[in-house]
């Protein structure tokens, strides 16, 4: 049976860098098996690789729903582009989002070059709560203060200099405070909160260490929650100690979103809404 090849978006819109991708591009799934797949240096499925591998720049950009810029990873691939790795800004993504063992994440070509809309899925095959990001020229980068964003080959960057110019403005706009926002789920509520483990280790204590952080709401009431942080640096979370007591008190609910701005030394503001 013959079949019918694939039409090509057009290579003159993209000033004839690199080869175009399928305008009926399917879907591909990133599992995260372990830890080690959170961290810089994971590897794309080798499906994904052999249909996208001569379509993709030095870096691809992430659309994440509740965002309105899209995330910049890095690739680093072998000279054949037979095999393909997610650098620098992969670590960055998947602590912000708090993804874990045995998430899934869905990756759909958004119909521009290097982007793609991403869904990401707990293990109980549920979509996460996305946290709500700021719009503008900040979006989701805005909450990773301090951090050093990753930079597009310079094809890319000028092909997407509307995203990169946001992701240096926010950059730039580096609040006083630091801070991070994460929506509650019934597991959170239940037994501990998962944090950025970035976040924690520059702002609250240390790789394989526990330390007491302060909690304060707008009437300066406050709660002390245990943090750790794991051996390996990849976690970090709010035990049950304090958090379920700081839970119960603020009445938090599924969806509550909650922003954690750092006020003092391993002391945070908490604004739910």
């Amino acid at each position: 049976m013959a079949t019918m090849s694939r039409p090509m978006a057009s290579r003159s819109n993209r000033e004839g860098r690199g080869h175009a991708f399928p305008v009926d591009s399917p879907s591909f799934c990133l599992k995260i098996v372990t830890g080690v797949d959170l961290q810089d240096g994971k590897e794309l499925p080798e499906p994904a690789v052999r249909k996208y591998g001569n379509c993709m720049e030095d870096s691809i950009f992430l659309k994440v729903p509740n965002c309105e810029t899209s995330w910049p990873v890095e690739l680093k691939k072998t000279i054949r582009h037979s095999r393909i790795w997610l650098q620098k800004g992969w670590e960055q993504f998947t602590d912000f989002y708090s993804v874990d063992q045995d998430y899934f994440i869905v990756f759909s070509y958004e119909g521009k070059h290097s982007h793609f809309q991403v869904h990401i899925f707990h293990n109980n095959n549920m979509e996460i709560d996305y946290p709500i990001c700021g719009g503008g020229g900040g979006g989701c980068m805005s909450n990773l203060q301090g951090s050093s964003f990753p930079s597009a080959s310079s094809a890319a960057r000028d092909q997407n200099s509307n995203n990169l110019q946001g992701f240096h403005g926010a950059n730039k706009y580096k609040v006083d405070k630091p801070r991070f926002w994460i929506t509650m789920t019934a597991s959170y509520l239940s037994v501990y909160l998962n944090i950025p483990a970035h976040f924690t280790i520059k702002n609250l204590c240390g790789i394989g260490s526990s330390c007491n952080v302060t909690l304060q709401i707008e009437g300066k009431r406050t709660w002390t929650v245990l943090c750790s942080v794991s051996k390996c640096g990849l976690k970090a979370r709010f035990n049950p100690a304090g958090w379920k007591a700081f839970v119960k008190d603020n009445q938090l609910e599924a969806g509550d979103h909650c922003r954690f701005e750092l006020i003092g030394e391993r002391k945070l503001k908490v604004v739910i809404s």
